[in-house]
């Protein structure tokens, strides 16, 4: 598959996963709607500045918007993990810690 494919698939799918319409995500990238059209679609090449800035809107890291469909290893799991908190407030980090207390009291409920 070709890279740009990709990365416009990876960009869909993520942007689809955050409940963004192409305009929202237009407007919050500062582009025109036609541009993520194209970019989605596989017909355009985003900039670097503009890869860096959608990968901050999903919180995750530049590399894994050019990852093939493949399941992410745990290694990898963990090292997005790393990045999504090095990268979120506090206020969310104190979410995620709660969210994490929680798996693992329900956890030593059902064991």
């Amino acid at each position: 598959m070709d890279i740009k494919k990709i990365l416009g698939a990876n960009i869909k799918k993520y942007r689809k996963q955050n409940g963004y319409t192409q305009m929202k995500f237009a407007e919050i990238l500062n582009v025109e709607q036609k541009h993520v059209s194209f970019i989605e679609s596989g017909n355009s090449f985003p900039s670097a500045g503009l890869i860096m800035k959608i990968a901050d809107v999903f919180g995750i890291p530049p590399k894994n918007l050019f990852e093939f469909a493949e399941p992410l290893t745990v290694e990898q799991l963990k090292q997005n993990i790393i990045y999504m908190v090095n990268h979120s407030s506090d206020e969310d980090i104190n979410k995620i810690h709660n969210y994490i207390s929680y798996i693992f009291i329900n956890k030593s409920k059902v064991s």
